[in-house]
């Protein structure tokens, strides 16, 4: 799911947020695929899209990741690796 234009400002400022603690590669698609997940194709009340775009933590988007990427045969492993040696955390 695309994140819709009136959230755009608000994953992006989360996204910053978390590349500011270190989760140097999550990106606002990443976090609004984590958040959105749950709520199917019909968008919630805006307050709970706000709570779940800023109220969720980077290790919950590494969580999200790893899960959806096992699909793609790529292990948490490598995923943390590919966290942990990019450019911003070296």
């Amino acid at each position: 799911m695309s994140i819709p234009q009136q959230w755009r400002d608000a994953v992006a400022s989360k996204a910053d947020e978390l590349q500011m603690l270190g989760y140097t590669d999550l990106t606002a698609e990443d976090i609004w695929n984590c958040v959105a997940q749950s709520w199917g194709e019909a968008l919630p009340p805006a307050h709970v899209i706000a709570q779940g775009i800023f109220g969720v933590h980077g290790a919950t988007v590494v969580e999200y990741l790893a899960r959806h990427n096992r699909h793609q045969k790529l292990s948490l492993e490598e995923l943390v690796r590919s966290i942990i040696d990019s450019p911003g955390n070296a």
